[in-house]
Order: C-alpha cells, then sequence, then structure tokens
C-alpha cells in the first residue's frame, strides 16, 4: 500500500483565471447548482443544458440564476455539437470546460473521448477516469483560497481536512491579504517609477514569484 501511494503521480495545482470563460453545465441537480454558482463566482459565463420536465421543479439555485440572467438555460438534452457552437468567439465557439453533474443522464464516456481529443477541460461526477481535472474543496476569504484535494481518495475526506485548516486560520486573514497585496503593489510600482519604468507590468511579472511554492526574497 505504501508503495502504490509513493509511485503515484501528484496533481499539478493551478488557480485558473476564468472571467468571460464559457462553462456548459450538464444536469439540474444541486451539484448543477454548486457548480453554476462557483462558475459565476469566478466570472464564467455558465450555460445550463438540462431538458425540463415535466411535473418536476428546477432547482432553486439554479432558478435563482436564470430568473437574474447570470445562468443561460437551454431547455434540451445535450448535443456534441454544443461543444464547439457555445464558446466565445475569439476561441472559435470552442467551449472552455465542461462539467457532467448527471453522468446517467448522458453518454459521459462518448463527451470526455470528445474533450479529450479537443483538449476541451471536463469534469464528471464520481467518474475520476473521465476526468481531465477535479476541483478543490475550497475555503474562501477575500481575496484568500485555500483549496484541498486526496486526488480521488475521497472528496467528503478533503472537506474534513479543509474545514479542518480554516478553523486553524486568524480571523480577518483575508482583509489582511487585501491589505498587504495593496502595499506590496503599491512598493513595486513606486520602484519601478524611480526606475523610470511603468509600475504596471514589472507588478505582473512579479506575480509568479509571489505564488510559487519557493518564494524569492522579492516584497
Amino acid at each position: 500500500m505504501a508503495s502504490t501511494i509513493a509511485s503515484s503521480h501528484t496533481s499539478l495545482l493551478t488557480a485558473q483565471h476564468s472571467v468571460g470563460h464559457v462553462h456548459l453545465i450538464i444536469g439540474s441537480n444541486p451539484l448543477a447548482a454548486s457548480r453554476a454558482t462557483n462558475s459565476l463566482a469566478a466570472g464564467a459565463k455558465p450555460i445550463l443544458i438540462a431538458p425540463t420536465v415535466e411535473n418536476q421543479t428546477i432547482h432553486y439555485n439554479l432558478a435563482a440564476h436564470i430568473a437574474s440572467g447570470a445562468l443561460t438555460h437551454l431547455s434540451r438534452p445535450f448535443q456534441n455539437d454544443d461543444l464547439f457552437t457555445l464558446g466565445r468567439e475569439e476561441v472559435s465557439g470552442v467551449v472552455d470546460a465542461v462539467f457532467i453533474t448527471a453522468p446517467n443522464a448522458v453518454n459521459a464516456p462518448e463527451i470526455a473521448d470528445k474533450c479529450r481529443r479537443n483538449r476541451i477541460p471536463i469534469n464528471v461526477v464520481d467518474c475520476p477516469p473521465l476526468c481531465s481535472f477535479s476541483l478543490l474543496s475550497v475555503h474562501v476569504d477575500g481575496p484568500l483560497q485555500v483549496g484541498v484535494t486526496t486526488n480521488g481518495r475521497g472528496c467528503k475526506l478533503a472537506s474534513r481536512i479543509r474545514r479542518e485548516v480554516a478553523a486553524a486560520l486568524p480571523e480577518g486573514l483575508g482583509t489582511a491579504v487585501e491589505r498587504l497585496g495593496g502595499v506590496r503593489r503599491r512598493i513595486l510600482e513606486e520602484a519601478a517609477a524611480k526606475r523610470g519604468g511603468h509600475g504596471q507590468p514589472q507588478v505582473v511579472a512579479d506575480e509568479g514569484v509571489d505564488d510559487s511554492v519557493d518564494q524569492g526574497a522579492e516584497f
């Protein structure tokens, strides 16, 4: 057992900037509502694909997002062409990500195969072999996000660990991060101005150092 764990690969954890991206969400269950809420929080444009079922009401959070205009609802079954026609114009209509929350309602293996062939990120609930990425259990406090993954060993365990980590964090840490970030940016901009350069490019270039595993000596 120990040798299996030691030889397994870990995931490459990233924080994806999704503003303006188009996310397809297939299904209308509570998980679909959670995916839509998270997508909107990231600045993306979620599209819900789920047929309207007679005598069955849609999840109230989904209904609220649809009523507000934040969530587009296509009341019909998923079509393969949706992957290549519902996305942004600047990427020729290809969607940016697919979330299947009801794998039994669609041909999830076929959709996953098409996504892989076209390099479209896909997540299928409870089907790790079909996923090209997984979602972390995340604690959010303003600009601070702390994510936990067990790499498929158990989402409830990840949630438990995330709660333990969040409980150990100081109160108001998100606000402190916001303030420190503002101070840091001003220092970088002032330093760049003294050198006769432009502040913003230096700030952007420095972001990779700030979020790297082994941070440099720069503030």
